[in-house]
C-alpha cells in the first residue's frame, strides 16, 4: 500500500484504479450494478477494486491479498492460475464451494478474465463470484433423487418393465431375476413371448385392445415362462402412459409363487379344519350322548342348584330319594336336607358364591320322602346356569360305605386290643420263660461242678450241650422280646443327623471293632427324620454282619448315603458275600445260612433292622456275590422341609 500513501480517501484511489484501467464511471456503474461480486486483481496479486456487492458481503478488500477473505476451498486454487493469466491473457472458469472468514460456505461459479490496455497487455484480472448455492443444492437433490429412483427401480423387490409396440423397452434387476434371460437377450422381444399360452390373449385384452377407453392401473394375476422352461406365478399391475410422444405401458410384475402355495396350503388347511370341524361336531354329540347317558344312568346323584332352589336333578336322585322331580325341581335345596345339617350347607353355600376358599367334598345326611335320613357325599363347583352362576352338586350315597366304615373301626379295635393283648402275653411269656431257663441252666453247671468225679465223660458231654441249648434258648426269648417291640416301644420321630447316629453305633462296638482290626468309613450322612435309637441300631446290626461274616482280610465297612427322591443309605463291606437265591430269606426271622458254630448269633438282626426300616416307611435290600462282600441298602424317606 506504500505506493498508495498519497491517496487519501477510498474514493481517490477508486478514481485512481479506474483512471489507470481507462473505465469510465458509466462501466463503473455497470460493475457496481452487478448482482454478483466482481474485483479487480493486479499483478500482485492484490485487490485493486471491488464492486459494492462485493463490499458488502466481504468488507473493503482493497488493497489485501486476492484469497484473503478465504478461510479454505474445498481444492488447491493456486496463486499460480492469477499469474498464468497475467502471462497468456486466457480466461480461467471453476466452481468451487469456498467457506469465507465468518464461516458461512457457498458454492459459486469462479471467473477470472484478463483486463487488457489499449496495447493488449494484461494490467489486471477481473475476478467474478456468482453465487450458485441454490443450483448446487438442486442438481444434488435431483441427484439423489435419481439415485433413490434408481434404487427403487433396479433394486425393488418388484420387476419393472417398459413396452411399446408389444415389444420389451426397459427390464429392471428384479425383472432379470425372475425369467433368468440375460440383459441383452431380452430388449426388443415381445412381452407376451414371456407368457404360458392361456395368459398371452388376457394380457392382449386387458392392456392393448380397452388402452384407449381405460386410463386406469390394470391389475391381474398370470403365468410368465423364464428361461428355464418353468412356470412362475406373478401379479401385473400395468398402466399406460406417453414415452418419447409414443404410447407405452409400464408393467410392475410381482412373483406371487410363495403367495400361491400358501394359498393352496391354506384352502387344504381350511378343508382340513372343516373336516376336523364336522368330525368334531359328530364327535360332540356322540359326548354329549354319552354324558347324558352318564348323568342320566351314573351311579351319583347330579343336582344344580340356583338362588337355594333345585333347578335340576337326574334320576339317580329319584331312585335314592323317593321323590319324583316334578316333587323335587322348583323346591328349596335345603328342604332335602337333614335339619342338623341345615346350617352348614347354608354357610357353605354363601361363602362359596362370594368367592371364599371352601371344601368342595363334605358328607351330610338328606331325607328320602319316607323320612329317611340317607348319608351321603356331596362334591360340589360353582358352574354357569343359564348365564348366572349356581352349584352344581354330584351326590353319592354312601350308606353302604358308612356301614362298612363302621365295621373296620370296630376292626381296628379289635385289632389293637388284640395286640396289646398279644404284646403283654409275649412280655409275660418271655419274661416268665427266662427264670426257668436260668434255672435249668444253673442246676445244670452246678451238678457238673459237684459231681465231676463221678460222672463219665459222656454224661459231661450231654450236660454242656443241655446248658448250651438253655442259653441259645434265652437269648432267642431275649430277641424275639426285642423284635416283637419294634412297633409297640419305638420312640417318636425327630430331625436326626444320621451321622452322629452312626458314630453312637461305631461307639457302642469300639470293642469288637478292635478285636478284629475292622476299619469303619464314611460319606457325608443327611440329616433325617427318624427314631435315633432304632436307627442306630440299624447301623450297629449291619457293621456287625460285615464284622462277623468276614473273610481272611481285616474287615473293611463303608457307610455313605445318596439323595434319590428318598435318602438312601448303602452299607458295604468286604466278607463273605451271600448267594442271590437267599437275598429274601436272610431278613426273615430266626433264618441263618450258616452254622452257629463258626457263625455265633440267633439269626434275627436283619429281621429287626427290616422292621424298624419298615416302621420309617422305608425298604431294605442286599446286593452280593459270594466272596466278594455285600451292599446293604435301606431306604429313609424325605420330608417336606427337611434339613439338607
Amino acid at each position: 500500500m506504500d505506493k498508495y500513501r498519497d491517496l487519501s480517501t477510498l474514493k481517490d484511489l477508486d478514481d485512481y484504479f479506474f483512471k489507470k484501467l481507462q473505465f469510465d464511471s458509466m462501466q463503473k456503474g455497470v460493475l457496481n450494478a452487478l448482482p454478483y461480486m466482481v474485483r479487480i486483481i493486479d499483478k500482485s496479486l492484490n485487490i485493486v477494486w471491488a464492486n459494492k456487492i462485493s463490499i458488502e458481503r466481504c468488507g473493503n478488500t482493497i488493497g489485501k491479498k486476492w484469497n484473503a477473505v478465504y478461510e479454505n476451498c474445498d481444492e488447491d486454487y493456486p496463486d499460480c492460475v492469477i499469474r498464468q493469466i497475467f502471462a497468456k491473457g486466457e480466461k480461467f472458469e471453476t466452481e468451487n464451494s469456498i467457506i469465507f472468514t465468518n464461516h458461512t460456505r457457498r458454492d459459486f461459479l469462479i471467473s477470472h478474465s484478463p483486463l487488457k490496455d489499449l496495447n493488449g497487455k494484461v494490467i489486471a484480472v477481473i475476478e467474478s463470484l456468482k453465487d450458485i448455492t441454490k443450483r448446487k443444492q438442486v442438481e444434488k437433490e435431483i441427484m439423489e433423487s435419481q439415485r433413490k429412483y434408481s434404487t427403487i427401480v433396479e433394486r425393488g423387490n418388484d420387476g419393472i418393465v417398459l413396452i411399446q409396440d408389444g415389444l420389451l423397452k426397459f427390464a429392471n434387476l428384479k425383472f432379470i431375476e425372475i425369467t433368468g434371460f440375460s440383459l441383452h437377450s431380452l430388449f426388443g422381444k415381445p412381452f407376451m413371448d414371456f407368457f404360458s399360452t392361456e395368459y398371452k390373449e388376457l394380457f392382449v385384452e386387458i392392456n392393448l385392445e380397452t388402452s384407449d377407453q381405460n386410463e386406469n392401473e390394470n391389475i391381474f394375476e398370470a403365468e410368465i415362462i423364464p428361461e428355464d422352461g418353468s412356470k412362475i406365478s406373478v401379479e401385473i399391475n400395468s398402466k399406460k402412459f406417453k414415452y418419447e410422444g409414443r404410447t407405452a405401458y409400464v408393467s410392475i410384475i410381482r412373483d406371487i409363487t410363495k403367495r400361491k402355495l400358501a394359498e393352496e396350503k391354506l384352502k387344504d388347511y381350511t378343508e382340513n379344519l372343516e373336516n376336523k370341524i364336522k368330525e368334531r361336531t359328530k364327535a360332540l354329540r356322540e359326548s354329549e350322548k354319552k354324558y347324558s347317558t352318564i348323568v342320566e344312568r351314573g351311579n351319583d346323584g347330579i343336582v344344580i342348584i340356583q338362588d337355594d332352589v333345585l333347578k335340576f336333578a337326574n334320576s339317580k336322585i329319584v331312585e335314592f330319594t323317593g321323590f319324583s322331580l316334578k316333587e323335587a325341581i322348583g323346591q328349596p335345596f335345603i328342604n332335602f336336607i337333614s335339619p342338623e345339617y341345615r346350617e352348614l350347607i347354608l354357610d357353605r353355600y354363601k361363602k362359596k358364591l362370594s368367592g371364599e376358599n371352601v371344601q368342595n367334598k363334605y358328607e351330610v345326611k338328606i331325607l328320602s320322602k319316607d323320612g329317611r335320613e340317607i348319608p351321603v357325599e356331596i362334591n360340589a363347583s360353582i358352574i354357569e346356569y343359564k348365564g348366572y352362576p349356581a352349584d352344581m352338586a354330584l351326590i353319592r350315597d354312601i350308606t353302604e360305605r358308612k356301614l362298612t366304615d363302621e365295621k373296620l373301626n370296630q376292626t381296628l379295635v379289635n385289632l389293637e386290643r388284640s395286640n396289646t393283648e398279644l404284646e403283654q402275653f409275649a412280655y409275660i411269656a418271655c419274661h416268665d420263660l427266662q427264670e426257668p431257663l436260668r434255672m435249668v441252666a444253673s442246676f445244670l453247671q452246678l451238678l457238673e461242678r459237684r459231681y465231676w468225679d463221678k460222672i463219665d465223660e459222656a454224661a459231661t458231654e450231654f450236660i454242656s450241650y443241655a446248658v448250651d441249648g438253655a442259653t441259645r434258648m434265652q437269648q432267642m426269648i431275649n430277641d424275639l422280646l426285642a423284635f416283637s417291640r419294634v412297633g409297640t416301644r419305638g420312640k417318636p420321630f425327630e430331625n436326626v443327623n444320621s451321622k452322629n447316629v452312626l458314630d453312637l453305633a461305631i461307639a457302642n462296638l469300639a470293642l469288637l471293632i478292635e478285636e478284629n482290626d475292622a476299619i469303619i468309613t464314611q460319606s457325608s450322612l443327611p440329616i433325617v427324620y427318624a427314631d435315633p435309637l432304632q436307627l442306630t441300631q440299624v447301623f450297629q446290626n449291619l457293621i456287625v454282619n460285615g464284622i462277623k461274616f468276614r473273610r481272611a482280610d481285616p474287615p473293611r465297612i463303608h457307610v455313605s448315603s445318596e439323595r434319590k427322591g428318598e435318602w438312601v443309605f448303602s452299607v458295604k463291606d468286604n466278607g463273605i458275600g451271600i448267594d442271590s437265591k437267599h437275598f429274601n430269606r436272610i431278613f426273615s426271622i430266626f433264618q441263618r445260612l450258616n452254622t452257629k458254630g463258626k457263625y455265633p448269633g440267633s439269626g434275627i438282626g436283619l429281621s429287626i433292622c427290616k422292621k424298624i426300616v419298615e416302621r420309617h416307611g422305608g425298604r431294605i435290600r442286599v446286593e452280593s456275590k459270594l466272596g466278594r462282600g455285600s451292599t446293604f441298602f435301606f431306604t429313609i424317606p424325605m420330608i417336606e422341609g427337611e434339613i439338607l
